[in-house]
């Protein structure tokens, strides 16, 4: 019957609205996915639209690749169509371990990220030493492998001397920390102030 068709286009059109909106939301989000370089273990997610963008982040001391997940960054920056992984090298890393684990990571199939320098590297509180560590060296290769440093509370800042802070001249840095970290404000503050043409700082309300 007439009123029989009518129901069946009407459940048809809200089968295929359901269809479209479930491949709406698989596009818009990226699977993350576990992977191993160079004998560390990293968490992943690759753009689906071929974009170029790559970060790269590091852990805390007290935190591991998996936080950033729980955290809902890793999966909001996936959202965003970036190439990106949390990477647990471990914090007493140096510069020699951060530039075998690139070289790794553009080296490696199974991610998108490859190609040298990588967008940017975040580098929370005790891993920042990672770029401390290349500074003091007084290598001046830093810019071959990252375009952007994001430092989170850098306390290893404080042992770098102003001419060694000077060797990131070029480099953009957003150096990032909590209010209530007055370690974390003297640090980046530091940075600002060294290299106020390259740093931009922000202070994070209420953390």
């Amino acid at each position: 019957s007439t009123a029989t068709e009518q129901q069946q286009q009407q459940q048809g059109e809200k089968d295929t609205a359901t269809t479209n909106n479930k491949n709406e939301q698989s596009s818009s989000s990226s699977i993350i996915q576990e992977g191993n370089v160079g004998g560390i273990p990293y968490l992943s997610c690759s753009s689906n639209e071929g974009n170029k963008i790559s970060i790269v982040m590091l852990h805390g001391a007290a935190f591991k690749k998996e936080d950033w997940k729980q955290g809902d960054i890793l999966q909001t920056l996936c959202n965003n169509d970036y190439n990106v992984m949390a990477l647990d090298l471990p914090v007493r890393a140096g510069r020699k371990e951060l530039k075998d684990a690139l070289k790794a990571i553009v080296e490696d199939n199974n991610n998108n990220i490859n190609q040298l320098p990588i967008t940017a590297l975040v580098t929370p509180s005790a891993s920042g030493f990672t770029i401390v560590d290349w500074i003091q060296n007084a290598d001046k290769s830093l810019s071959q492998y990252i375009e952007k440093w994001i430092p989170v509370a850098p306390g290893s800042v404080q042992q770098a001397t102003t001419e060694e802070l000077n060797l990131l001249s070029g480099i953009p840095i957003l150096a990032i920390y909590g209010s209530k970290d007055s370690m974390g404000k003297k640090v980046s503050t530091r940075l600002g102030s060294n290299l106020s043409e390259e740093t931009k700082v922000v202070e994070i309300p209420n953390a």
